[in-house]
């Protein structure tokens, strides 16, 4: 399900990879229409891997599960969320930005971070906040 209100895009589907293309495509559109100056490729691999670690780490591939995604702008970022109807994970230990220290997870953050945007997540762990400045 895709409902786009006004400067806000939210996406909603069953945890299967077999959306994530389409969400994807979906978020891309709807920053090409608002003529949002992000990069494509970077939006594109961020918007993969949160989606994907939705479906799979989150909702552990259960397709009766569903994986939420949420789009706005800001005066100066892009915004985000995911979702996922999942037991969450604890986010704490994850602030490394050595690549060899996050063998047991914490690469989609690194990347993340790299490709310049801001993760945060909530207590559960199951809802990521992705944000990029746009100045």
């Amino acid at each position: 399900v895709v409902v786009q209100q006004d400067q806000q895009l939210r996406i909603n589907f069953a945890s299967s990879f077999c959306y994530v293309d389409q969400a994807v495509e979906e978020v891309l559109a709807f920053v090409q229409y608002l003529d949002i100056s992000i990069k494509r490729f970077d939006l594109n691999i961020i918007m993969r891997e949160s989606l994907n670690n939705a479906v799979e780490h989150g909702n552990q591939s259960e397709y009766a599960r569903r994986v939420k995604c949420q789009v706005w702008v800001e005066p100066d970022s892009f915004c985000m969320t995911v979702e996922d109807e999942g037991e969450g994970f604890d986010w704490n230990g994850l602030h490394s930005t050595d690549i060899g220290a996050l063998r047991d997870g914490g690469k989609g953050l690194l990347l993340m971070q790299t490709f310049g945007f801001d993760a945060s997540y909530n207590d559960k762990g199951n809802i990521v906040l992705l944000k990029k400045s746009l100045i």
